[in-house]
């Protein structure tokens, strides 16, 4: 790539001694080499320094982080501590936070994931046993139109849209409660 790169530098300077433009130029270069080969915006720029009476065509040595990171030392610091937060593996190897995640999303290497529900934090086991009483509420409703359950249930969650949407289907049912200790959780009329 820098060899590309220096190959149209040296035909830049070619067609700055010849007096071109600088759109001129590129547009010579892009029928040769193709549209997408070299922005007109670096054709100005290097315009600009031969302008200048600068007409070295090498990159200038560049300052602050590196770009690039070896994946391998990634991976052996979070062998060391998996417990390392992405800031800190980025701050260790003087790059941005945002160059690690990208790393580690194409090593595969994603956040752990926890459940949300009514703005608090709950465990995964919380989870399948509000499922597993959805449920058990879905198949009593069917036998009995009036049951009162020990765990509450969140009104906008999910499960209790489609909680409601099967008892509404059931027939046979003019009022829809279900009710936890504290007092009736959710109440819909039967349509």
């Amino acid at each position: 790539m820098e060899r590309r790169n220096e190959h149209f530098r040296h035909i830049l300077l070619f067609y700055f001694r010849k007096r071109k433009k600088t759109a001129e130029a590129h547009k010579e270069i892009c029928k040769v080499y193709g549209f997408d080969c070299l922005p007109e915006r670096t054709c100005h720029n290097w315009f600009r320094k031969f302008h200048s009476g600068d007409f070295s065509l090498k990159d200038e040595q560049r300052f602050g982080r590196p770009i690039e990171v070896d994946d391998d030392q990634i991976k052996v610091i979070i062998e060391k501590d998996r417990h390392k937060t992405v800031r800190e593996i980025a701050e260790r190897l003087n790059v941005s936070h945002t160059i690690i995640e990208k790393h580690l999303k194409c090593l595969g290497l994603v956040k752990k994931l926890d459940i949300r529900l009514a703005d608090k934090c709950i465990s995964l086991k919380e989870y399948k046993n509000q499922r597993n009483l959805v449920k058990e509420m879905i198949a009593s409703a069917k036998e009995d139109s009036w049951k009162t359950f020990g765990e509450k249930l969140e009104q906008d969650s999910i499960n209790n849209q489609k909680l409601l949407k099967s008892l509404r289907s059931s027939k046979g049912h003019d009022k829809i409660e279900v009710r936890n200790k504290e007092g009736v959780i959710i109440e819909k009329e039967a349509r």
